[in-house]
C-alpha cells in the first residue's frame, strides 16, 4: 500500500478520515475518478486497487464507488485502538477496543468504590 500512503512511516496509525483521503488522492492523482470527487462517486479498479483491496479468489470489479472501495480497504487494514489520559503518554494497541464499565458502590462508611 506504500503508493497509498507514501510519505509515512510503517508504524503509522490511520483514522478511516486519513485512509479515505489518501483513497481519494491516490484516485485523482491516476485519474480513476468518473463522477467527480463525491463519496458516490464512480472509481475505475486499476491493477493496484485490485490487488490491495481483493484477495485472489474474489471477484473483482472494474468499477465501484469510492465509498464502497474506502469501506473494502478499512477492512482489509489492522484494526487498531489508542487510549490516552490526561497526564500519562498515550497507549496504543491491536484490535477493538474492548468495551468498558465503570460502576460505583456504596459501602459501609460511606465509602465509594
Amino acid at each position: 500500500l506504500s503508493s497509498l500512503f507514501p510519505r509515512d512511516s510503517k508504524d503509522k496509525l490511520y483514522s478511516e478520515e486519513e485512509v479515505a483521503a489518501a483513497l481519494r488522492a491516490y484516485t485523482e492523482n491516476h485519474n480513476l475518478l468518473a463522477g467527480g470527487a463525491s463519496p458516490s462517486a464512480g472509481v475505475q479498479v486499476d491493477p493496484f486497487l485490485r490487488g490491495a483491496l481483493y484477495g485472489s479468489k474474489e471477484e473483482a470489479p472494474t468499477s465501484a464507488e469510492l465509498k464502497v472501495l474506502t469501506e473494502k480497504l478499512i477492512g482489509r487494514m489492522q484494526a487498531w485502538h489508542v487510549v490516552r489520559h490526561p497526564g500519562r503518554p498515550a497507549v496504543a494497541g491491536k484490535g477493538k477496543l474492548k468495551p468498558v464499565q465503570l460502576q460505583t458502590e456504596h459501602r459501609m462508611g460511606n465509602k465509594t468504590v
